[in-house]
């Protein structure tokens, strides 16, 4: 079902839009799921929200440093 409707909105509105989509639809879905401070430990939870909230912005340095050369 999924792929018939998939083919129909990427004629439509093209790839990038549909895969954006449906991206931010599955993250605003995974946002609702308290997983992470269920299962982390009090004494431990500023260190690990921590790490967590670096993860964007060494992702984006990273990033600078590899495509370039790959580019």
């Amino acid at each position: 079902m999924a792929s018939l409707a998939g083919g129909t909105a990427v004629a439509r509105w093209g790839a990038a839009r549909v895969s954006q989509a449906v991206l931010c639809a599955a993250g605003l879905v995974l946002c609702a799921v308290p997983l992470l401070a269920h299962t982390m430990p009090a004494h431990r939870m500023s260190l690990v929200f921590s790490i967590k909230e670096m993860g964007v912005p060494l992702g984006g340095v990273l990033a600078g440093l590899t495509v370039p050369g790959a580019a």
